[in-house]
Formats: structure tokens, sequence, C-alpha cells
């Protein structure tokens, strides 16, 4: 039976600093050992989907309205996440529930300048929390270059701004199974 799913806390979100071997279609295995940032990664502006196409005009002389046709998918990266640092100023991944390895993996990835990285988003009705698994759909994923991330207003906690900008992004694909059958196994 088919139901509908509020969408809070449903995002899995894996930063890979190294290719897939075969990035349309990633392992379990593969992204379970990537950065788990879904906890890492600020609500309020994460943006991480397809956007419009691009058109092209292909209205024809008899048609009394304008036709369009898509000729390029366009996608779009970017979110906010917190920086921590320890009593003398310098930044480190703090202890706590989520991993240290994953906080301060998160900053070292993106904090590079025009450097390719892996990302991949699964929007089901598993939490956030949940290992992937082979079968899942992934919304979007793909590989991205950095930009340097932006310095927020001062408000809150120091965070910054990363904006990833996109390269070869594929839309609603699957995650596929190891070559071993497993893939169940996080970090």
């Amino acid at each position: 039976m088919s139901r509908r799913v509020l969408a809070m806390g449903k995002i899995k979100f894996a930063v890979l600093t190294t290719a897939p071997a075969n990035p349309e279609a990633p392992t379990a295995t593969e992204l379970n050992e990537g950065i788990d940032a879904s906890c890492l990664i600020r609500t309020a502006d994460f943006n991480f989907s397809a956007q419009a196409s691009t058109t092209q005009d292909v209205t024809l002389l008899c048609q009394k309205n304008q036709a369009n046709a898509p000729t390029q998918k366009q996608h779009q990266s970017e979110f906010t996440y917190d920086l921590y640092f320890d009593e003398d100023g310098r930044s480190v991944p703090p202890a706590g529930e989520i991993s240290a390895e994953d906080q301060h993996a998160l900053h070292a990835a993106l904090r590079e300048y025009n450097e390719e990285i892996y990302v991949y988003a699964r929007e089901t009705s598993k939490d956030s929390a949940e290992l992937w698994e082979a079968g899942d759909e992934i919304y979007m994923g793909g590989s991205f270059l950095t930009d340097v991330p932006q310095r927020q207003n001062g408000d809150d906690f120091i965070k910054r701004h990363a904006v990833l900008l996109p390269q070869i992004v594929h839309d609603n694909i699957e995650v596929a199974e190891d070559s071993d059958g497993g893939g169940e196994e996080g970090n």
C-alpha cells in the first residue's frame, strides 16, 4: 500500500572525494564509506535539485503559440554547514553523536577550490540515518566542482555556504549491488 511521507529527516546526503567505479550507479559500500553529511547541512537553504532545463524555440510557422524543446538539463547544489573549533581557535572535528570524522571531512572536502567531488542524495520513506542499500533511489547525484565556501553572517554559529558546480549529473538512478553482494556496512 502506498502512502505519503513527511519530508523532514528523510534526505540522505553522501559526499565522496574519490569517484565511484560507476558514477551513474554507485554501490552501497561506496556511498556508506563516503562522508555522511545528512546531519551536517542546514535545511534552511539546502538546494540540491534539478532546475528548469534550457530550451530552444521550435515553433512552426503554422503554430499560434510558442513551442519549446528542452536542450540541456540544469542542476543546482548549494547549502550551509557549521564549522567547529577548539579553545585555541583551530578548526577541529567535535565529539558527539555525529561522526567527528564526517564533520571534519566535509569541511576539508568543500574548502578546496576547483576540486572534483561526487555527491548523491536519497529522499524516500527511509530516514536519513539509515544506511544506503542496493536498490535505493538516488534522486540526484554525480560529479561537482567545489567553489570557495562563502562566509555567512555572524548572527548565530560560524558557518560556511558551499556552492557546488555541476559537471556530470544523473537524475533518478539507483544504488547498484556490490560485487560481493554486501554493501550494508557503514563507516
